[in-house]
């Protein structure tokens, strides 16, 4: 990556905006529409073209390094993709540029919270009330879907110019699944130091409490000016963390509600069960001292003003929704369905599937159960709503249930007693797409062998092209990921065959 270099001809980098552990964030111009937008992408060090210097240790240490940032970049496209929250930035396009994952997202002109804290001390109530609920919000989004942030700190929100809060870096977000991979190497806890709950300093699997315990921290240093813990001689961060109780609000002379004080240290407990069951209770908690509309700005005055959305009445927030599971789905429900009313059905949702909507998604996964439970198994039509079931989760990121789901197509497939044209259509189709799956995760090989495998399978002429189509694809994803392979590189991709 360097400045005026081109992504996707479409993305033209102007300035490397930051590198972290793992990635780097490079504005750029979005030709096609005139925006400002932010590249990221590993670091230059995961992805260099000769490592023949690395000692057999270190080349896999390496290897293992790049196909965790590999299934990191898949996910946070997915996860990103799925939520639809002002406070969240949202995805414009995602896919790989010389052998490297890149996300394109939405720019936000402003600073760091970091950035914000450091400028504006002591913060007035009604600010940090204001910057408490946006962030309660999209995390809260983030929890419905359901997934965990697991890096909620003050460099990872973001002030806008106009005062809105923007919650960014889901590299290390997990859904709360199960099978969900962790993408972490072992012995490396995944979080930021003065902010990981004990659980994630154990390395135990997070969940939401795993965020609130962040949002504590965070809120902790909006009311007293500093972290809850610090380093000393005695004991370290991560000692404190597992240990320490931290010293209330009150006692630092800091004129806080008994209603916060008492919030933040309940936020801080060391057990995930004795902290709040969601941030509804800190959206609760915050209400009473939010701006209203037709409030007098803060003094001193804030550049940015997190106050601005609440007072000025043209606020674009989306209030955090219920954190019970939502299914996203609408239209029939019933106990069973006729195959006629499952074709119907998937007429419907079957061809809506894109990569950002996650309820079309939902609606295929229920239609699938219903459809199992109605026509039994083995079946082509349940075979065949698994391959489309099985495509939005592959858009949506989430690659290694997809690839379960193409798994589960092709045994299905082979278990039917006749063996159709559409059986076999669906056969070549479901290991194409688990090639895809292998590949973004790293897998490469595998991505090769079903590019292969199903070069001489015959299919109907009225497949030929969908088939044509996904082979296309895969032979696409495996050059940019840079496969030496003749065969794939002399296909001709630009037409039918």
């Amino acid at each position: 990556m360097r400045p005026d270099q081109r992504v996707a001809e479409r993305f033209r980098l102007t300035e490397l905006l930051g590198r972290g552990g793992m990635a780097e964030a490079w504005k750029a111009h979005d030709e096609s529409t005139g925006d400002w937008v932010v590249i990221k992408t590993p670091k230059d060090d995961l992805f260099r073209p000769d490592q023949s210097d690395l000692d057999e240790e270190m080349s896999a240490r390496s290897a293992e390094e790049r196909r965790e940032c590999l299934g990191r970049f898949t996910r946070e496209a997915g996860l990103l993709g799925q939520l639809r929250h002002p406070g969240i930035p949202q995805v414009l396009k995602s896919g790989v540029h010389h052998g490297r994952p890149y996300l394109a997202m939405q720019f936000v002109e402003g600073e760091t919270l970091q950035q914000f804290l450091a400028s504006h001390r002591p913060l007035p109530l009604g600010a940090a009330a204001a910057i408490a609920t946006a962030i309660s919000e999209a995390l809260g989004a983030a929890h419905a879907l359901p997934v965990v942030h697991r890096d909620l700190t003050p460099t990872n929100v973001l002030v806008a110019t106009d005062g809105t809060l923007v919650l960014i870096d889901f590299g290390i977000a997990m859904p709360l699944r199960s099978g969900a991979t962790r993408y972490t190497l072992p012995g490396a806890a995944v979080g930021s130091r003065g902010y990981m709950a004990p659980e994630q300093i154990l390395e135990e699997d997070p969940t939401p409490q795993t965020d609130l315990y962040a949002l504590g921290c965070l809120l902790y240093q909006l009311l007293s000016g500093q972290t809850p813990f610090v380093d000393r001689p005695d004991a370290t961060l991560f000692a404190q963390h597992l240990r320490d109780a931290p010293r209330s609000l009150s006692s630092f002379g800091i004129p806080v509600p008994d209603q916060l004080d008492d919030l933040v240290l309940q936020l801080l407990a060391k057990k995930p069960h004795e902290r709040p069951h969601s941030v509804a209770d800190v959206l609760a908690a915050f209400a009473p001292h939010l701006p209203r509309p037709g409030t007098p700005a803060p003094r001193p005055t804030l550049t940015p003003d997190p106050t601005a959305p609440f007072r000025l009445g043209k606020s674009t927030r989306t209030p955090a929704p219920e954190l019970s599971a939502r299914s996203g789905t609408r239209g029939r429900t019933a106990t069973t369905l006729t195959r006629r009313e499952i074709e119907a059905e998937l007429a419907v949702v079957g061809t809506a599937t894109e990569p950002d909507d996650a309820s079309t998604c939902a609606r295929l996964r229920i239609l699938l159960e219903t459809g199992t439970r109605s026509l039994g198994r083995p079946h082509v039509l349940v075979a065949r709503v698994e391959l489309r079931y099985a495509d939005s989760l592959k858009l949506l990121g989430e690659c290694g249930p997809a690839s379960e789901h193409y798994g589960i197509v092709m045994q299905d497939v082979a278990a039917l007693t006749h063996r159709s044209t559409e059986a076999t259509y669906l056969h070549v189709c479901a290991r194409l797409g688990q090639g895809e799956c292998h590949a973004a995760m790293g897998d490469l090989d595998d991505g090769l062998t079903a590019w292969k495998e199903v070069a001489d399978t015959q299919v109907a002429p009225e497949h030929m092209r969908q088939v044509d189509e996904r082979r296309r694809d895969l032979g696409l994803q495996l050059i940019e990921l840079e496969i030496d392979d003749h065969a794939v590189r002399s296909f001709p991709f630009g037409n039918e065959r």
